[in-house]
């Protein structure tokens, strides 16, 4: 559904260490001719289409195939387009990138929640309180955001199993090959979640210009 430049965020807990979001979280709603914008605009169509046509999407996982691929960013500027545009939106930090406890975004009034703390040597505890978690943030939310780990991990095969009913595929420009999409693309369609797109992270906008490779945005908003 796009491609997205790299943008930067630091810190161990960016969602805390400023008074506001890192503006790289808020791209999609500062910037809205943006190729992250227009990445998220397109991932919206698709869900609001879907919703539309009688399909139930109201929990979507974020997922790559590795750590740092950028997950946490596409999830975060999904989740906060979302709210701005004045749905009622939960985010799951299933990354680890928050700590404390929830708290709501003022500015587009997105809720931000940490994952259940992982009792120790009891992984499988943890999963059973975030499923009862997004069951609960389902309940009282328009939309759920999963950040979720690589899915080289373990707990993300957990996560696409009875929990979510659309997933975002995040690659990296440059470093996810392709023997790993289409790994990745056949673990998430064995669950029952239904694939919303893929976005090409990190990369070089002047260089798929350059092959063409840059869609046009009316296409971003048509197309599964």
């Amino acid at each position: 559904v796009g491609e997205t430049p790299q943008l930067r965020f630091g810190g161990a807990d960016p969602w805390r260490e400023h008074a506001a979001p890192p503006l790289a979280f808020c791209e999609a709603v500062n910037n809205p001719a943006s190729p992250m914008s227009e990445a998220v605009q397109g991932l919206g169509s698709i869900i609001a289409r879907l919703s539309a046509q009688g399909g139930t999407i109201k929990v979507i996982g974020v997922a790559s195939t590795q750590e740092g691929d950028g997950t946490t960013l596409m999830a975060a500027n999904l989740a906060m387009s979302l709210a701005a545009s004045g749905r009622k939106v939960a985010l799951l930090d299933w990354n680890g990138t928050l700590s404390g406890e929830a708290f709501t975004v003022a500015e587009t009034g997105l809720r931000v929640v940490p994952m259940p703390p992982k009792p120790e040597g009891r992984a499988a505890a943890q999963w059973r309180a975030a499923a009862v978690l997004i069951a609960a943030l389902r309940q009282t939310h328009d939309l759920v955001i999963l950040d979720l780990p690589a899915l080289s991990s373990q707990s993300s095969a957990v996560a696409l199993h009875d929990m979510v009913e659309g997933f975002v595929l995040v690659a990296r420009w440059g470093r996810t090959a392709r023997s790993a999409v289409s790994e990745a693309m056949a673990r998430m369609t064995g669950s029952d979640a239904l694939f919303l797109g893929a976005v090409l992270n990190r990369a070089d906008i002047r260089q798929l210009r350059l092959h063409g490779a840059v869609r046009p945005r009316r296409a971003l908003e048509v197309r599964i």
